[in-house]
């Protein structure tokens, strides 16, 4: 009796090869294969393409493809016996082949593994069966690794979970028991869950059918004995954990299965990610053929033969980035050690290791692209709110606190596989979701998927993934102490704890637990394993006691749940341990033999799939056991969430997209519309912005976000292909690349931002119509419910401070009109405690900007209730001026409905003129308003207002116009987000989100708009088309903003605003020395040094005898009577013609950026104000310039549809505005059509460029001081000559690029000669990120940008081809489509944007601004900070709706006095345990019963206080940084610098400059002179981190002192509350006890003091 052999995973291998060629060389001749699709990949696993080839294959099909032809006499199928589909198109095919076919052929049929009576009776009943020959092929284990076993069955889980078809459970038994009939049985069998138990008995019955069988014999009885070479079989059902495989794989091979997939050891991965493929590479195995040309997509080997990625598959992925980077310095060294080679001997050595290097460095290649791809993907703000709100579910968080996260991903249009994940993750922990959050869920996803889910909902509730509480699936939980009982769920809030599923500290570098796997949770499937594999290990983690392993042998599998019986039975299904015996005789003898010596194995087998990271975290028990098992995993397939999903989704429905179901239709028909309409030559259109039909959907057929058809339904995919030829392979990469690093500005002079104090005029109407009369509110709010206590005072306070910088207000003082409003209410020391409550409700809005601040929540940022007042004020203050609750926004209701009154007066009404981001703005914020306002309308006795919008145009955003485009003719961009193909005829650039730009708010926060960052390198091409020198073009550029500076001192001066600040250092208390802006030297700041003293310092060489005191004189220039920025700007560059010699490339490259500069005005420099040009200055935003992937015009349609449609009538020509200069009577607006439409208040955001050609007519007149502003203002054009081609054939990695132009002579060193060219084509924009396809965009500025409007089409397109072939030679083609924008011709624009006009007076915009009567004013020209801006826009949008509701409603009431004194009855109320004096003012029982735990709550922290103080703050930060500690030293010294060389007049450097110059020491100085500063900085780190170490001991010391003592004052110290039925406070959005103590106010707070006015 030989001993049984030991398990080799090769023997697999080599025996299904065998049989299969077997096969195949039965079949005598040439053969085409028709092969299922998904038995490609793993035939491919165990033989190759040539090897078929060899064997007679031909050609290769996929039979679901139904394409196999009749090239052959020999037909070979090869399908899954188990599916009746195969067998019917089997029959199907054959008929056809022998209806086509003139000579006979000869059908084989090969069925994997097995051969059905299903099969066969089709077969029979379709006419073929005699017509095939049929043969079994039992290929049941796949052998992916040596390691890794698996059926390949891609469908088991659905199989299994969805339709409870129980196949996969008994072709997994029938693998086993080949292992158990080749190895002997598996002496030990145990498992958990219902499948695992049916595989267990499955095997036991096959056993027994055996050794019952007529044909046993002897030998085959005698073999059927338990193995001496394997110890156990251990099997898990994959519903015994549904929650790790939802969770985001962070192993490397789990990430790149997670973004790519990875099928049968290879994925599909984009060539431009990791390389193109080699050739040989391209034929090297079944499963990849030949790719296609048009194919962008490479398919990469993963598996062991790669020793590279061997080594990191199953590495977290936060240490893959240094492990490459060991392997490339290795692997330099390696090669570097050619050149020490000295003899013969080790040069031959080298040159035989060679091919091996070249390998591994074609493999660092291909995952150093694959680590850099998921590093942007894992860096996006998207995957860490995903990543973030998983980790808090798994580790026990409260569900319900994560609710608000999973709908602002909703909102995000995270694709829906993902939003399925998190919703299965917090069903599965929490036993089901409570009733009503679960219909909320279904509702959101159903609105913001479609409905076509509804089926994708039912899935997963009978995949029991997403059931409510209320269901009898979810109540079956088995629960502590319920004896043996097993649940129908897995219970995680028990097994979390007892099996130590959560583990804090992680060390991913050299990990000691599997956790590692996923970052601190450990993966319960493989708990379960260490149960049995490692009992010791696991009681010590989990119960710190040894002693309880000790009677085990360590890591023994003997005694199978044993130490774990508790725990188990809290998991789902069914514990079984079972023991196989044999003769006992057969047994002993075969122990003889073996010896007992070798290693031996352990089969862990998974039903229903594992997940490459499960198989790292076995891997991880496998090498820590190695010296005394192996272990080979046995699976199904392998899965992931996104696999669990797609078996749930639809298949109809698809799942990438995010649109709502009511827009998909439409959509779809314009798109394709558009597209049929040009499949003619290419041509180009003139673009006159106005009712282009073809291009926008009207809004009440819900299109102006388009969606472009999936590709993936259109080409196929074929994957792991044998056909020939192969089919159309889709070009789109399975992910996106993230976008870049920042961007430069869109403006010529955009600086950035200072810190400056300048807001839009609010022009408050005097006239109030109504009045509501003054009385004190009572408010049933808790203070400092608003407050969060989980953190530190400082850290709230930055986040108060950051709250108020990003919504445009200076955290430390107060805006013009709140000290206008406040000025006679509040003392100077009370304004740090406002200032503090403002900033504080700041921070809650922009928290969670889609759902609106209640009022109730903000006066809960109130300390005491004596502030209440103030804060109610603030908060109305705040709403009115559109700081908070604006845009697509959520109406926080009231929680008191008001009463019934009997309204007496119609509801006023507001028209608003435009439908313009202005317009809109405006439009929905009143909306907003009114509905919020809505009790002190009926308070009035009338109705909530209304708001009509007019527009003429067909489509919504006035000069943001994403035109769409046909992208048919085009190649698409892989990965493209977008929901159609389009490009921006008008508005384009978002300039930065950060600092207050209310975009951020709209398009980030609320929308969740996809958009692209533009890349910042920019390269200019000179007129011979060669690359402008980079050092030059820097030299020139400063001289240019030189120009600038020195034109600067001639522009207006601002007078500076009345600025109350409130006390910095107590706002400021506890927070890291933050900057609360950021200081800089504008570009038009005045130039202080004499030129050619400057020219030096730029780099310049001065003409011979020119010394340092030259100097410009530009007075004559400036103050000639038609100077403007042009002329003296023209003067400033001839003058320094004569100090520095200037070459006629440095005239083009001066001119290029005057063409930056006119582009950012739309018009000649020439028609610019001296004073005004850049009045704008100081306010720009700050972070990334970016724009909307698929379409700007998303926003206004957002605008104007969520979370209401406002009332919006297009096509409508507005003729005539009738007004009240008075505001006393009504007002009437007419259109071309003859409409009238009645209403009570007018916003007009009619373009300035309409209002200058008269085509509005107001009655009466506008005032003349409203008409003199509109005739000074200056209204430009920029036009664009769009350019979409077939094919990219520029530079891909460049967003913009510039062009040079020359003037007609074109070696001139005249200014004047350049004005006319300069602007013609000069900034390219590549925009395929953002439209989808390849497309250009070239400018056309300043006096290009007007003769554009005269111009034709071909002679502009041929003029931009040829500056384009200037740069990229001949191969550039034409374009398949063109378009010219001509915004002049306009009727509703009549120009692009305004500017400073020549004539300009410093307070035109503010004119502009200005209300008159009843008719208010809105749009880019109305706003002196953001002019010439779509946010400038927006927010003069926002500023007119503040006006018109102050109009109606009238000022604010102020109580007084608005901070009641600290003894006062009033503020006594909420927490002091006094009754009220006034009996009409008795406490609520919320009130009462929250009073009686503030007071319990209270003497338990001061009882706790008393004994072990406070608890300790953590260290406060330090400014450890080199730079900041030598400009401190080198202060001085700079300040001496700056001194030289300045121009008379022009008095002491400011502290600006002296930073200015300090950080140039700093650039220039040597590693010698900032050594002392960094050795500083490094001293200050260590020892701060030491006191956080410090720290950290003491408060975990504290925290252990707390508990217990507080533990012993509850049980002395019972809390009583009288009223049990009183209901909780629930009105804050932070539900937290507060320990904050106060507020930073200063004691003389309440000092009787009025500010000076």
């Amino acid at each position: 009796m030989v001993p049984h052999a030991g398990f080799d995973p090769d023997q697999i291998r080599d025996k299904a090869r065998k049989d299969l060629l077997y096969l195949l060389e039965g079949v005598r001749g040439k053969k085409n294969l028709v092969i299922e699709r998904s038995l490609a990949g793993p035939i491919g696993v165990v033989v190759k393409v040539s090897t078929l080839q060899d064997y007679g294959v031909d050609k290769f099909f996929f039979l679901e493809n139904g394409n196999a032809d009749t090239s052959q006499r020999n037909v070979v199928f090869m399908a899954r016996g188990e599916c009746a589909r195969h067998a019917q198109s089997i029959a199907d095919q054959i008929k056809r082949l022998q209806r086509e076919s003139q000579t006979g052929h000869e059908f084989h049929v090969f069925w994997v593994p097995r051969r059905t009576l299903v099969s066969d009776k089709l077969l029979e009943e379709s006419g073929v069966l005699g017509d095939v020959n049929i043969a079994e092929l039992p290929l049941y284990f796949f052998p992916l690794e040596r390691d890794v076993l698996s059926l390949e069955l891609d469908s088991s889980f659905q199989d299994l979970f969805l339709f409870k078809d129980t196949t996969p459970t008994f072709l997994m038994a029938k693998a086993l028991m080949g292992i158990q009939s080749k190895h002997g049985l598996f002496p030990r069998v145990i498992g958990k869950g219902d499948n695992a138990k049916r595989v267990a008995e499955l095997l036991t019955r096959m056993r027994q059918e055996i050794l019952a069988g007529e044909d046993a014999n002897e030998g085959t009885r005698s073999g059927l004995t338990p193995s001496n070479t394997i110890e156990s079989a251990i099997i898990i059902d994959r519903e015994v954990d549904f929650v790790t495989p939802l969770l985001t794989q962070l192993t490397y091979e789990g990430l790149i299965d997670e973004f790519w997939g990875i099928q049968n050891n290879q994925a599909d991965i984009d060539s431009t990610i990791v390389g193109a493929p080699s050739q040989a590479a391209s034929q090297s195995t079944a499963s990849t053929p030949t790719p296609s040309t048009a194919s962008r997509k490479r398919k990469i080997q993963l598996d062991s033969s790669d020793k590279l990625y061997d080594g990191l598959r199953d590495a977290n992925f936060a240490i893959v980035g240094t492990l490459l980077n060991k392997v490339a310095r290795r692997l330099q060294s390696d090669y570097d050690s050619r050149h020490t080679s000295k003899t013969t001997a080790e040069l031959r050595d080298f040159v035989k290791k060679l091919p091996g290097y070249q390998t591994e460095h074609q493999s660092l290649k291909i995952h150093t692209g694959l680590a850099e791809e998921i590093m942007k993907h894992t860096r996006a703000d998207q995957f860490s709110r995903m990543l973030e709100v998983q980790q808090n579910l798994a580790a026990g968080a409260d569900p319900a606190s994560q609710f608000d996260a999973i709908e602002e991903l909703i909102a995000r249009d995270v694709p829906l596989r993902e939003i399925l994940r998190l919703l299965c993750i917090y069903s599965c922990i929490s036993g089901g979701i409570k009733s009503k959050d679960f219909d909320q869920f279904r509702r959101l996803v159903l609105e913001g998927y479609g409905y076509q889910h509804l089926l994708t909902l039912h899935n997963l509730e009978k995949l029991q993934l997403f059931l409510s509480r209320t269901s009898p699936m979810a109540s079956m939980i088995p629960m502590p102490g319920s004896g043996t009982a097993t649940g129908t769920k897995t219970n995680y809030t028990f097994l979390r704890k007892q099996l130590r599923l959560i583990v804090d500290e992680v060390n991913e570098h050299d990990p000691n637990d599997i956790a590692y796997v996923y970052s601190g949770y450990a993966p319960l499937s493989i708990r379960l394993v260490q149960c049995i594999l490692q009992k010791q290990y696991l009681l010590s983690i989990t119960r710190g006691n040894t002693g309880a392993g000790a009677g085990t042998a360590a890591g023994s599998g003997a005694q199978g749940w044993r130490g774990f019986d508790e725990a188990v039975k809290h998991a789902r299904g069914q514990t079984f341990d079972e023991l196989q015996k044999g003769e006992d005789k057969a047994v002993k003898a075969r122990a003889l033999l073996s010896g007992g010596s070798d290693k031996k194995t352990v089969f862990i087998v998974f039903v229903g799939g594992i997940t490459f990271t499960e198989i790292a975290a076995l891997r991880f028990i496998a090498k820590k056991e190695e010296a005394r098992r192996n272990i080979v995993i046995c699976t199904t397939s392998i899965i992931s969430g996104n696999k669990m999903m797609d078996a749930a989704v639809e298949k109809d429905a698809d799942i990438t997209k995010s649109l709502p179901a009511a827009l998909l239709t439409d959509s779809h028909t314009s798109y394709h519309a558009e597209s049929s309409t040009s499949r003619e030559t290419p041509r180009t259109e003139s673009e006159i912005i106005v009712r282009i039909d073809d291009m926008d959907i009207d809004t009440d057929n819900m299109a102006s976000i388009t969606v472009s058809q999936d590709e993936s339904t259109v080409n196929e995919t074929p994957g792991n292909s044998f056909e020939s030829p192969p089919s159309a392979i889709s070009d789109r990469s399975e992910l996106t690349s993230a976008p870049s690093t920042s961007s430069p500005s869109s403006k010529a002079t955009t600086p950035v931002d200072v810190d400056t104090f300048k807001e839009p005029f609010l022009a408050h109407s005097a006239q109030t119509t109504t009045s509501i009369k003054s009385k004190r509110r009572t408010f049933d709010v808790r203070p400092r419910v608003s407050i969060p206590t989980d953190i530190a005072p400082h850290d709230y306070a930055n986040q108060c401070i950051a709250a108020a910088e990003s919504s445009r207000l200076n955290p430390y003082a107060l805006h013009q009109d709140e000290y206008l409003m406040l000025r006679n209410h509040l003392s100077h020391a009370q304004v740090t405690t406002y200032l503090n409550i403002r900033n504080g409700i700041l921070r809650l809005w922009l928290n969670n900007p889609r759902i609106g601040v209640s009022r109730e929540e903000a006066i809960g940022c109130a300390k005491d209730p004596r502030w209440f007042d103030a804060a109610n004020v603030c908060y109305d203050w705040l709403n009115r001026s559109g700081y908070i609750n604006f845009g697509c926004v959520q109406v926080p209701l009231h929680k008191k409905q008001p009463k019934k009154i009997n309204l007496n007066k119609k509801g006023k009404t507001v028209v608003v003129i435009g439908a313009g981001l202005a317009g809109l703005g405006c439009a929905r914020h009143l909306e907003t308003l009114f509905k919020q306002y809505a009790a002190e309308f009926q308070e009035l006795g009338e109705e909530a207002p209304r708001v009509i919008v007019l527009e003429g145009r067909n489509r919504l955003g006035g000069r943001v116009y994403s035109r769409a485009l046909d992208g048919s003719k085009s190649q698409h961009l892989i990965g493209f987000k977008g929901r159609r193909h389009s490009v921006e005829c008008g508005g384009m650039i978002i300039t930065g989100f950060e600092r207050g730009n209310p975009l951020n708010v709209l398009l980030r926060g609320q929308m969740a708009l996809p958009y692209y960052s533009l890349r910042p390198d920019t390269t200019l091409y000179d007129a011979n088309g060669k690359a402008v020198d980079e050092k030059r073009d820097r030299l020139v550029e400063k001289l240019y903003n030189d120009c600038l500076e020195r034109v600067s001192d001639y522009k207006f001066k601002n007078p500076p605003s009345k600025l109350i600040e409130g006390n910095k250092d107590l706002m400021d208390e506890g927070r890291d020395n933050r900057a609360t802006g950021k200081t800089h030297a504008e570009p038009s700041t005045p130039a202080t040094l004499k030129a050619a003293y400057k020219a030096r310092l730029m780099g310049w060489t001065l003409k011979n005898n020119i010394t340092e005191d030259h100097d410009l004189d530009l007075d004559a220039a400036a103050k000639a009577p038609n100077a403007t920025l042009g002329s003296v700007m023209d003067e400033a560059i001839t003058q320094y013609k004569d100090i520095v010699d200037l070459t006629p490339q440095d005239f083009r490259l001066m001119n290029w950026h005057i063409a930056n500069l006119e582009y950012s005005n739309a018009t000649n420099y020439n028609q610019l104000s001296i004073g005004g040009w850049d009045i704008d200055a100081g306010n720009e935003w700050e972070g990334k310039h970016t724009m909307v992937i698929g379409g700007y015009q998303s926003v206004p349609w957002a605008l104007a549809n969520t979370p209401s449609r406002l009332d919006i009538r297009k096509n409508t020509d507005v003729k005539r505005i009738f007004y009240d200069p008075e505001g006393l009577g009504t007002t009437r607006v007419e259109s071309e059509d003859g409409t009238v439409v009645e209403a009570d208040y007018v916003v007009s955001t009619i373009p300035l460029g309409v209002l200058k050609h008269g085509h509005v007519e107001f009655s009466p007149p506008l005032p003349s001081s409203k008409t003199d502003a509109i005739g000074r203002l200056g209204f430009g054009i920029l036009n664009k000559i769009i350019l979409v081609y077939a094919e990219a054939f520029w530079d891909g990695t460049k967003d913009i690029f510039g062009c040079l132009r020359t003037p007609k002579s074109r070696h001139s060193v005249k200014q004047a000669e350049y004005a006319s060219q300069r602007g013609r084509c000069f900034q390219w924009f590549n925009v395929s990120n953002t439209s989808g396809i390849p497309v250009l965009i070239g400018l056309m500025a300043g006096d290009a940008g007007f003769d554009t409007e005269h111009s034709g089409n071909d002679e502009l397109v041929a003029e931009a081809t040829e500056v384009l072939r200037s740069v990229y030679g001949a191969k550039v083609p034409k374009p398949v489509h063109s378009i010219v924008t001509r915004w002049g011709s306009d009727k509703f624009a009549r120009g692009s944007y305004s500017s400073a006009g020549p004539s300009m007076r410093p307070d035109d915009y503010q004119t502009m601004a200005k209300s008159i009567g009843n008719l208010f004013f809105a749009g880019e020209h109305t706003t002196e900070t953001h002019p010439a801006t779509v946010h400038g826009a927006y927010l003069t949008g926002l500023r007119a709706a503040s006006e018109v509701i102050n109009t109606m409603l009238g000022p604010i009431e102020v109580p007084t006095p608005l901070v009641l004194p600290k003894d006062s009855t009033f503020s006594s109320r909420g927490l002091k345990r006094k009754e009220p004096s006034d009996a009409s003012l008795p406490l609520s029982p919320r009130s009462s019963k929250q009073a009686r735990i503030d007071e319990y709550e209270l003497a338990a922290w001061q009882h706790i206080a008393g004994k072990i103080g406070e608890r300790p703050w953590r260290p406060q930060k330090v400014a450890a940084n080199a730079y900041l500690l030598y400009s401190k030293t080198s202060f001085e010294v700079a300040r001496k610098r700056c001194e030289e060389g300045r121009r008379p007049g022009k008095g002491k450097p400011s502290p600006n400059e002296v930073r200015v110059m300090t950080s140039k020491m700093w650039k220039e100085a040597s590693p010698e002179e900032r050594k002392p500063f960094e050795d500083q900085a490094a001293e200050i780190k260590e020892k701060y981190n030491e006191s956080v170490k410090a720290w950290d001991a003491k408060v975990k010391e504290w925290d252990q002192q707390y508990l217990e003592i507080k533990t012993e004052y509850e049980k002395t110290h019972k809390l009583v509350l009288e009223d049990e039925g009183s209901p909780a406070d629930d009105s804050g959005r932070e539900r937290r006890r507060a320990k904050i103590s106060n507020y930073a106010e200063s004691e003389a707070s309440d000092v009787d003091a009025d500010m000076e006015g």
